[in-house]
């Protein structure tokens, strides 16, 4: 499977709609890294946080960008916004991926949290 940005974008909407840990398990890099506010999984610590999670009522994606590393290895980063009940959480992500005999495979993954009302001049 190639890492162009559709089928990365098909993997991280896998994950983001996910109601288990399973898909994190297949989709995650044995020695896969998650960086989340306040925490550092590993694959099985990630995957049993998402086994506890209510998960999302509803998600969107913005802003969508490929960011080729080398031919094995590529970054989609995107602006994600969930839904759950009233509460909206806004991030930006980041996820690298590396190409494998079984497929893309994410090896990191990072948000940072949106913090609204705050503009950065570039």
């Amino acid at each position: 499977m190639a890492l162009d940005l559709t089928t990365l974008l098909e993997l991280e909407r896998q994950l983001a709609h996910a109601t288990n840990g399973d898909p994190y398990r297949e989709i995650l890099a044995p020695h896969a890294r998650v960086v989340v506010p306040g925490f550092v999984l590993d694959r099985e610590n990630c995957a049993m946080a998402m086994d506890a999670s209510p998960g999302w009522d509803r998600v969107d994606f913005e802003n969508e960008q490929l960011v080729r590393i080398n031919s094995d290895a590529a970054a989609v980063v995107y602006r994600f916004t969930g839904l759950r009940g009233d509460d909206r959480y806004i991030a930006d992500m980041v996820s690298c991926y590396v190409d494998t005999s079984e497929g893309p495979r994410l090896v990191t993954h990072q948000h940072t949290m949106h913090w609204e009302g705050v503009e950065l001049e570039v």
